[in-house]
């Protein structure tokens, strides 16, 4: 047929039944292609999961998270100490004749040593898999805005300032705050994280935080207690998480106010003072706590890079910068002063926070 066609012998039906046919070979050729290439995709898949699933027998890790008991880990970890795991075995795998007369040298059964080690060492332990359910970057708590958005699910109060200097005298180092200060992130995080609204229907805000740590997070009971103290221990409630972490974070070395640029920390006139006054005195008193909060974290967040101009209004930016209901909206634009800009942003802050009581 090839042959007709090339010397131009078809008749024209020919000449359609043979385009048909060729139409129809390409068609069941791709099919066929496409059929042998969906066999070997399943043949690798079919591959892939038997490998998977040797992988996952050949592997005898154990997980672990921050949620696993902290003696279980040591449990599993390989610790020596030349006290407690050489020494021993040196005498009794020593060796050393007693000739009469004669000064003998000692010698070690360094085979029986290294059975001894092995045993001691070994027995029982088990490479450790890491399993990581959420790792949080420095400085994420206040760039996600968990610190004030907590006051949306527990309302937030704040402790009586004897308590708070207590509390800070409690903590004897820099390392206990930073460590403590990163299991409070963790109950931030979940407490601000889940539940939506119906949690402020909840009235979970009068639990201890002791209790909310280790009952509900889950926290080994004596790493809680290492870092811990009496005070936070006994006063401490989740209505006062945020006015706890934002007090044990100035306390440290490394509280994020420090690094606010100059431009936005000049002082604040006697007029703006005035207008300050006139605000805090009309403004509803349960408003107050979470506009200092949301203010600071606009400070740590906002103002330590230079990328806003210090002349713009502080209100406008403020309401660009968070989400704000729409009773806390007509508050900020109703009430709040005009007069302040970016430049005074830190001052405001420090005149409101000792305002307050």
């Amino acid at each position: 047929m090839r042959e007709r066609e090339a010397r131009g012998e078809l008749t024209q039906q020919e000449k359609k039944d043979w385009e048909r046919r060729k139409v129809e070979n390409t068609i069941r050729r791709r099919k066929r292609v496409r059929e042998r290439e969906k066999r070997e995709r399943r043949r690798a898949e079919r591959e892939e999961i038997r490998a998977e699933k040797e992988r996952e027998r050949a592997d005898f890790s154990y997980p672990i998270s921050y949620l696993t008991p902290s003696y279980t880990i040591k449990q599993k970890l390989i610790t020596y100490t030349r006290e407690d795991h050489l020494l021993p075995l040196l005498n009794t795998c020593a060796n050393q004749p007693i000739l009469p007369g004669k000064s003998c040298p000692i010698t070690y059964d360094y085979a029986q040593i290294e059975t001894g080690l092995r045993s001691l060492l070994l027995i029982g332990k088990q490479s450790l898999r890491l399993q990581i359910h959420h790792y949080q970057y420095r400085g994420e708590m206040r760039g996600s805005g968990r610190v004030s958005g907590l006051r949306r699910k527990i309302p937030q109060e704040d402790l009586p300032n004897l308590v708070l200097n207590t509390i800070c005298d409690e903590f004897d180092t820099q390392d206990r705050v930073l460590k403590f200060l990163s299991r409070l992130e963790m109950c931030i995080s979940f407490l601000a994280d889940t539940g939506g609204e119906g949690v402020k229907g909840l009235a979970i805000g009068s639990m201890l935080l002791r209790a909310y740590a280790i009952n509900t997070l889950k926290i080994d009971e004596e790493e809680w207690e290492e870092l811990s103290t009496n005070g936070v221990n006994t006063h401490v409630l989740l209505c006062h998480l945020q006015c706890l972490y934002t007090k044990l974070e100035e306390t440290t070395q490394q509280s994020p106010l420090n690094d606010v640029l100059e431009k936005f920390k000049a002082p604040l006139s006697s007029e703006q003072t005035d207008q300050l006054a006139q605000f805090m005195s009309a403004a509803p008193r349960s408003f107050l706590p979470f506009l200092i909060s949301v203010l600071r974290d606009f400070l740590t967040d906002q103002l330590t890079e230079d990328r806003w101009d210090e002349s713009a209004c502080l209100s406008e930016y403020l309401s660009y910068t968070n989400r704000f209901d729409e009773k806390e909206e007509d508050l900020l634009n109703s009430l709040f002063p005009e007069g302040l800009d970016l430049s005074v942003s830190f001052e405001t802050l420090v005149w409101m926070q000792n305002h307050m009581n």
